[in-house]
């Protein structure tokens, strides 16, 4: 995780390398203690994964290589889809 910005009544971090697309069992501690809504940190956040780039230059006779960059997809996440405009997977 890293801090991006700490105000006197806010604090807002970015998730760098997170696992899967479910954040749990986190461990975030302040001087004054809880803050207003720390039961998502406890419980577990859910993360949207958000479509943001699609990269197709990569390839040869034999097929393409599609790269697809998608925030909130952890390294561990599983079935893992890429859908045409019909919803059926294409990769």
């Amino acid at each position: 995780m890293k801090t991006l910005e700490v105000t006197t009544t806010s604090a807002k971090f970015e998730i760098t390398d997170a696992p899967n697309v479910t954040l749990s069992g986190m461990k975030l501690y302040f001087d004054i203690g809880l803050p207003k809504n720390h039961i998502l940190m406890t419980t577990g956040v859910a993360m949207v994964p958000k479509f943001t780039e699609i990269d197709v230059n990569v390839g040869s006779k034999a097929g393409t290589i599609v790269t697809a960059t998608v925030i909130g997809v952890g390294k561990q996440t599983k079935e893992v889809s890429l859908l045409d405009s019909e919803g059926k997977a294409f990769c």
